[in-house]
């Protein structure tokens, strides 16, 4: 049980920051992010099983940026372009890591300097690296990959396998970065710790494929990951993943899943979702759940195995948060 509250007075003064100029800048301004990192662990109480980390955001499949163009840059994200040369063959040839990419050095600068800002006071995240498929999709097109989906499937495949190459590349060199700075574990964008190197898994294109297709192209690069990383978490994002769950169990490698709902449909943690979350809690995995109603918490762990659950919460304050944990009994 993850628990977090925003604090009425922060644990140090906050750092002073002045916002870069332009939108670019606030993404790639390395000592204004740290700092920024800083004042808000600062202004935060943590509960519970609640780990205070900071996640080194660069976009959802940062990999993308990393093998292609600069992506643009938005207030809340950002997108990945597609190569100039897009078809898929180009795509494979120009697949490779490149240390000297514009975009893996400020990966690299951002999280060599947040450890060194976090000073052990608290734990750096691996970046979003995402999945195969959903990098590629980010270099060729949605539109030009489903259709490749269907006429080049064996292109598509090598494509897949070199982006899995190298984003093993990318995950151990984050990890390394974390190792020569002696941080106490390890954590991904979803606040889970553990004593050994592990990430989150995904294929967010998967929801315009049948479970047919996601067995040929995206469960490879599950089995692969999930046999050589020591823990992963399957991110099932939407109701259009659910008919591929079954595929996703199979896979002894993968811990756990971590189900998000889209706008417009029951939140994360409705009974609504019951049948799918008891189908997973079945077959041995766990179930990760980020929350808004603490209520629903309570009628989940009486309807689930409590011990296969895992669960975030954002609270108004510590009262408020201890309260609940109370509540729980703990």
């Amino acid at each position: 049980m993850a628990v977090e509250a925003a604090l009425a007075r922060p644990l140090e003064p906050l750092r002073k920051l002045t916002a870069p100029a332009t939108v670019r800048d606030r993404w790639t301004a390395v000592e204004y992010r740290v700092a920024q990192a800083r004042n808000q662990l600062a202004s935060t109480w943590f509960g519970g099983d609640s780990i205070p980390s900071w996640f080194v955001n660069l976009g959802p499949g940062s990999v993308a940026a990393c093998l292609g163009p600069e992506p643009d840059f938005t207030p809340d994200s950002l997108w990945f372009r597609q190569f100039e040369r897009n078809g898929l063959a180009d795509i494979l040839e120009q697949i490779r890591f490149d240390p000297a990419n514009p975009f893996w050095r400020l990966t690299e600068r951002l999280t060599r300097r947040s450890l060194e800002t976090a000073a052990g006071d608290y734990l750096i995240s691996l970046t979003d690296l995402g999945g195969d498929l959903d990098i590629l999709d980010s270099l060729r097109g949605t539109d030009n990959l489903l259709v490749d989906l269907l006429e080049e499937p064996e292109l598509v495949e090598a494509c897949r396998d070199k982006i899995t190459g190298v984003w093993m590349k990318f995950f151990e060199l984050n990890n390394r970065l974390f190792d020569q700075t002696g941080q106490n574990g390890y954590t991904c964008w979803m606040p889970c710790w553990s004593a050994l190197p592990w990430t989150v898994l995904q294929c967010d294109l998967s929801v315009m494929i049948g479970p047919e297709m996601f067995e040929r192209f995206v469960v490879p690069e599950l089995e692969f990951k999930s046999s050589r990383i020591a823990h992963t978490i399957y991110h099932l994002d939407g109701p259009g993943e659910w008919p591929h769950l079954d595929l996703i169990l199979g896979l002894q490698g993968i811990d756990a899943i971590q189900y998000v709902s889209l706008p417009g449909d029951p939140p994360n943690e409705s009974l609504h979702w019951l049948s799918y979350y008891r189908r997973i809690t079945e077959a041995g995995k766990n179930v990760f759940i980020i929350v808004r109603d603490p209520a629903r918490i309570i009628e989940l762990t009486r309807k689930l195995p409590a011990e296969q659950l895992a669960f975030q919460i954002s609270l108004d304050s510590p009262d408020q948060a201890k309260r609940f944990l109370a509540a729980l009994g703990g």
